[in-house]
């Protein structure tokens, strides 16, 4: 990937320079992942903005797909993504960055009721994974998107089950958990080789026990729980830190829990780490 300036217009003033590394990768055998480049107009004028400092993250955030997932998606015609209310896709819009053939795929949504309800999940897994093999019925491969790492707290992981049991093929390609990317963001590790890690669900009901636990606490979609947490650490209030949709546009850092108000994203982890 190239992150460059230039003080022509982009494509007269890098495109030699992308040339040349896109002839040195392939002669690599290297994969070459994309260019963000913005002119310099130089005489005194500031070069970073909002908006460039903006395209800077998307284009981090498209490079956070890994390489085989790219191809992956790139060989398949179909392209299934969940929806889970509302009507942005999160998943698609970062899969748009790093491969833009999406944009000609037929996509297949999927609907993810967000509730509790077990059988009105149970519903939904089965009308999803029906249609996934309707598209493989007719001899065409799907590629299911998924935030994060697919085999954890993901959509995708109840459609593959059913999947594989109806005879069908699934694989599964590894994925950027959100507390790796989230303790990359907050520039720390997650814990000490003596000490284990624990991973919380948000709305986890033993989470008051589960903190009690040695090591560092992930808690994953925590958005309605800061305000608990907080009030459970009242005693350590710098030991838990919060990121909301890390790496988007949207994102939110929070290095005081007990700062944060209010009901903040769906998508957002707090990460309490021991010390010592």
């Amino acid at each position: 990937a190239i992150l460059s300036t230039c003080g022509y217009p982009p494509e007269k003033g890098a495109g030699l320079w992308e040339e040349g590394v896109k002839r040195w990768c392939r002669y690599g055998e290297l994969e070459y992942l994309g260019i963000l480049c913005r002119r310099d107009w130089g005489r005194g004028e500031p070069f970073l903005n909002e908006e460039r400092e903006q395209a800077a993250r998307d284009f981090a955030r498209a490079l956070w797909m890994t390489l085989r997932g790219a191809e992956v998606i790139r060989a398949c015609p179909v392209v299934a993504v969940p929806v889970s209310g509302g009507e942005r896709l999160v998943a698609l819009e970062i899969a748009r960055q790093a491969v833009p053939e999406v944009a000609e795929k037929e996509l297949l949504r999927l609907d993810f009721p967000m509730v509790h309800d077990r059988a009105r999940l149970r519903q939904s897994h089965d009308q999803a994974a029906a249609r996934v093999m309707a598209v493989l019925d007719t001899g065409r491969d799907v590629a299911m998107l998924s935030l994060g790492d697919p085999s954890l707290y993901a959509t995708y992981s109840p459609i593959q089950e059913r999947v594989l049991t109806a005879g069908y093929q699934a694989v599964t390609i590894p994925g950027v958990p959100s507390f790796c990317a989230v303790a990359a963001r907050l520039n720390m590790s997650l814990t000490r080789p003596h000490l284990p890690v624990h991973i919380i669900p948000g709305g986890y009901p033993g989470v008051e026990e589960a903190l009690k636990a040695p090591g560092t606490k992930v808690l994953m979609k925590a958005g309605k729980e800061a305000a608990r947490v907080a009030g459970l650490l009242r005693d350590r209030p710098h030991a838990a830190r919060m990121v909301s949709d890390c790496g988007l546009p949207t994102e939110e850092v929070w290095e005081d829990l007990s700062r944060v108000e209010g009901q903040r994203s769906y998508f957002s982890t707090i990460l309490i780490r021991e010390e010592g």
